[in-house]
């Protein structure tokens, strides 16, 4: 199933087989303006991307601000990894103050680990931040940027954890519970 426009922002998912209840299995990844985020063919347990994306839905509508989408996206990327991951005490302040989590749309699952992702909205747009970790830095670094229409990854990220509830339900019916 496909959720969103790959051109702009979209999940792709499917629901595999062998599951026991409570555990969903398939596939899933992101398509971020064109781009691939996430290993789609390492398979995954869906059940723990539905878990994983209470945080994202919950910091729906709460991503604005005006410093971070006047930076460039290299630099919002890397401020707010350093705040959110490394923990710089420097930003320490900043982070607890104005909610930095609320940025982070990264989802703590397999086929994720090789991704962060970070969005910002203002005005009528979104900044999604994508870095990669690279094996030669052994670290997270700035891969690119998508820019989309405000509520588009919100929209598209409740339609499909809706679609994966739907599925979960249909599970635990079809396996008496």
């Amino acid at each position: 199933m496909l959720h969103g426009d790959k051109a702009r922002f979209a999940v792709e998912w499917r629901l595999g087989s062998g599951h026991v209840y409570p555990f969903m299995y398939g596939n899933v990844c992101y398509w971020n303006c064109g781009e691939m985020v996430g290993d789609y063919d390492l398979g995954a347990t869906l059940s723990d991307v539905l878990i994983a994306l209470k945080y994202p839905i919950g910091d729906c509508g709460k991503r604005s601000s005006e410093r971070f989408y006047a930076m460039t996206g290299h630099d919002a990327y890397s401020m707010l990894r350093a705040g959110l991951v490394v923990g710089d005490p420097n930003l320490g302040e900043f982070v607890e103050a104005e909610s930095w989590a609320r940025f982070d749309i990264s989802l703590p699952v397999d086929v994720f680990d090789h991704w962060r992702m970070y969005l910002i909205d203002c005005k009528n747009r979104s900044r999604l931040l994508v870095g990669h970790l690279s094996a030669q830095h052994r670290d997270y670094v700035f891969a690119f940027e998508c820019i989309l229409s405000l509520g588009e990854f919100d929209n598209v990220i409740i339609e499909f954890a809706t679609a994966l509830e739907v599925a979960e339900r249909d599970l635990a019916q079809s396996s008496g519970w």
